[in-house]
């Protein structure tokens, strides 16, 4: 399990104000060094700069890259509030 640091947090905190929640994944992502996922994120990245809007089928992508990320994260619920 990672712990993630509080400088990370609001780095993820940040990418979620400006409404970059697919960054706020990748950084994530990139946080646990996990490279499947920030392969798959990358792809997910293209996909959405690409068509210019999120297909559902690559939301729900995303969203279950956040979910493997999470469950390598110790202190998530400090994790989420960034989200």
């Amino acid at each position: 399990m990672i712990t993630i640091s509080n400088t990370q947090i609001n780095q993820i905190a940040k990418l979620t104000d400006l409404n970059h929640h697919t960054e706020a994944v990748y950084r994530l992502c990139e946080i646990i060094n996990n490279e499947e996922l920030i392969t798959i994120m990358k792809h997910v990245i293209n996909i959405h700069e690409e068509l210019g809007y999120m297909l559902p089928d690559v939301s729900e992508l995303r969203r279950q890259c956040f979910n493997k990320a999470m469950k390598l994260v110790k202190n998530t619920e400090e994790v989420l509030e960034g989200f």
